[in-house]
């Protein structure tokens, strides 16, 4: 099975993707150098939300202290929902990516279904058993 990016080398990366992952799946030694020609306000919405740098806006760059994360890849993050809309032209490119990287490694839980309600109908079966 091959990479995407080997497929399509021209693909864009995450820059936190692009410093924690390879096509072999190890870590990178040095994160690579990439070039852009998009001024900063047009890649703001790359900014990873886990940065240890002190937490920024994607969209406004002002710090804050609480930030939304994107439902979907939860690797950017906003001061408001303005913010957030502002970014999305740009964002929405890039986020199926990584919510997909994302969800590799994330503890995703399923939601389950109660076990009382299968109770209920081996007790009606068991019954139903009896009374015949």
């Amino acid at each position: 099975m091959s990479s995407p990016l080997a497929e399509n080398p021209s693909a864009e990366t995450h820059p936190q993707v692009a410093t924690e992952t390879s096509t072999s799946n190890t870590p990178l030694s040095s994160p690579p150098v990439a070039e852009s020609s998009t001024s900063r306000t047009d890649g703001e919405w790359l900014q990873p939300a886990s940065s240890k740098l002190q937490p920024a806006c994607a969209n406004c760059t002002k710090s804050y202290m609480e930030l939304t994360k994107c439902n979907k890849c939860h690797s950017v993050a906003y001061c408001s929902k303005e913010c957030q809309k502002g970014a999305f032209k740009g964002h929405k490119k890039v986020c199926p990516r990584l919510a997909q990287e994302w969800s590799r490694g994330a503890d995703i839980k399923m939601a389950t279904r109660s076990s009382g309600l299968g109770r209920v109908r081996e007790k009606g079966i068991g019954k139903w058993e009896y009374d015949t």
